[in-house]
Order: structure tokens, then sequence, then C-alpha cells
């Protein structure tokens, strides 16, 4: 009898185990990796009336925080979401990504931009982008702006041939310049809005990089065949530590609409590893038409970064002239922001 207890023992084990280990395989298969990032900036800023308000001289702090999760399908393929928020836990950015592997990625972007944004502006920089701490609007610089919220990406993987590589990815976004909703939910469209598509492309080869992009927005009812149109082409050269680029941007505002185009270079060098300086220009011109006259609103920016680990201290020396393509001296600014960020 104790015998047959001890078998009956033993056969309990057994079964246990291949049940807790079925139980652990089947949970390694659909585990989710969950991870939470962000970091915190202190800044301070002074300039002329126009760069900061009423010619003062700003403090300021700010938060923002990202919640990342992804897990594995069965199928080998890949799911992922972010989620980033500001301050106010208001979300700056949300999307779900779908990585298939050899296929590339489909992402739905529920609130951020579009992936070919990813290279409005590519030039070398310290720090931002100068239109960035110009604090000004550069209509002549926007690629897929209205493709945005809303929005389904494809991210192409990138072919090799040989010295060459070679990525695409696109966009489309059937209600263009309004935002993604819910599941199940109406979005609230324009009476004119119409769809949007976007497609760019980089090409790379021995330290030099060309990237390319095409955009339709329409901000009007895609049968009257009135969309904007934006076109966007740049080069980055990267010589040893220092690395040079050149773009020129278009944008077609419809019949009857006032045309932007713009050119830019940048120009950064890394002192060290923990060191880079920049400087860039932009000129972005307001075309002529039956309502506006031709204006060229211009920025120059300096900046500097020093990398402390997981704390970077950055600086930009930024000018401005005709701001908003405001031809009176209200249009020309200039200013400094120093700031302090920290990464955890």
């Amino acid at each position: 009898m104790k015998q047959t207890k001890e078998i009956n023992m033993d056969k309990f084990k057994k079964v246990a185990l291949t049940a807790l280990g079925a139980s652990l395989a089947a949970t390694s298969a659909n585990a989710v990796d969950v991870s939470v990032s962000g970091g915190s900036e202190i800044g301070y800023a002074t300039g002329s009336s126009g760069y900061t308000s009423n010619d003062a001289s700003n403090f300021g702090a700010g938060t923002g925080v990202s919640f990342s999760a992804s897990g594995d399908l069965d199928n080998g393929w890949t799911v992922s979401t972010t989620h980033a928020t500001n301050n106010a836990l208001s979300l700056t950015s949300s999307n779900i990504t779908v990585d298939t592997g050899s296929l590339g990625k489909v992402r739905f972007n529920r609130i951020g931009a579009a992936a070919t944004n990813a290279w409005d502006d590519v030039l070398p920089t310290a720090w931002e982008e100068a239109n960035d701490k110009a604090h000004t609007s550069m209509r002549g610089m926007r690629v897929a702006d209205g493709v945005s919220s809303g929005s389904l990406s494809i991210i192409l993987p990138a072919i090799e041939l040989g010295d060459l590589s070679l990525q695409v990815q696109g966009d489309y976004d059937p209600a263009a310049n309004t935002g993604g909703g819910d599941p199940g939910a109406t979005v609230a469209r324009s009476a004119n809005a119409g769809s949007g598509h976007a497609i760019a492309a980089k090409a790379s080869m021995a330290g030099i990089t060309l990237y390319g992009a095409y955009a339709e927005e329409g901000t009007t009812k895609v049968t009257d065949g009135n969309d904007g149109q934006n076109v966007m082409g740049q080069i980055v050269a990267e010589l040893g530590s220092v690395s040079v680029g050149y773009g020129e941007w278009y944008v077609d505002e419809k019949d009857g609409g006032v045309d932007y185009s713009a050119t830019g270079f940048g120009i950064s060098f890394n002192v060290n590893d923990d060191l880079s300086v920049s400087y860039g220009e932009l000129t972005d011109t307001r075309e002529e038409n039956s309502a506006t006259a031709a204006l060229d609103t211009d920025i120059q920016s300096m900046q500097i970064a020093y990398s402390m680990g997981g704390a970077t201290l950055k600086i930009a020396e930024t000018e401005v002239d005709n701001a908003a393509y405001v031809s009176t001296t209200a249009g020309d600014k200039e200013g400094t922001t120093m700031m302090l960020s920290l990464a955890f």
C-alpha cells in the first residue's frame, strides 16, 4: 500500500511539473515587455521681444514620460505600442506598431507625426533644428504636416545593394488635417477635408545620405482635384567628426493659395565624444501672388551641446529676420536659450 502511494505521488509530481513547464512555455511565448522612460528639462531664455515675452528673461522647466510595451506573436511578428506625455500628462504621441521582420513595419499613428516627417529636416545640428529655436513659423519647410494623427505608416526594411543602403516609407491619412479617433469613434472632419498621403526615401553610401519626399494633403475635397503638394530634398555628408548638409523644400498651397519655398544648410563638429557645436541657416520664401508680396524669413542659429552622462547642457544663439513674414522691425528678433536636460 505504501509503495502504491509513492508511485501515485511520483505520477502527481510528474503531472505537476509537466503542467508548470507548459505554463511557463506559454507565458514565455506571450511575454510582454513594459518600460517607462522620460526626462526633465530646466531652461532659461532671454532675448528681444517676440523671442521671449515682452523682452523678458524667463526660467522654465518641463518633464515628459514615455510608456512602451511590446510582445511577440506566434508567427514571430512583434507588436508594440508607445505613449508619450507632457507636463500635464496629456498625450503628445501615441502609436501601435506591427513589426513583421523581413516585410517591414506597419504603424498606426493615433496621435503624432507620420513616418515621413521623421526626415522633414535632417540638417546637422548640435541640439535642435534651427527653426525650432527661432520660435517662428516656417511654412515652406512642411513635408507632411497634415498627414499625422489618424494616419497609417508603412516602413519598409532597408535594402542593401553592396555599399548602397536604400529605405522607403510611406503614409496614408483618410482625413488629412484632422485628428485620429478611438476605435469605433466618429472623428470630427471638416466639410472640405480630403485624404492625404506621403512617401519618402533615403539612400546612403560612403558617408553620404540623400533624402527625398513627396506629399499631398487634401485640405479640400479630393473630388476638387485641389490638393496641396509638398516636395523635399536633402543631402548630408559625414566627413569624420564633421557633418555638412543642404536642403530644399517647396510647398504648393493649392489654387489661389500662397506658395512657399525654403533652402537651408547646416554644419556640425564633434569636438570629442561629449562636446559638439553647430551652425545653421534657413531661408523661407513666401512667393508673390495677387494678395501678397514676396518676402523672405531668414534664420541663423549657433548651438553647443555638452553631454555629462545622464545630463546634457545645451545652448542656442538664434537670430531671425522678418519672422512670420513681417517685414518691419517687429519681425526681427534674437535671443539665447540654455537648457539642462536630464534623462531617466
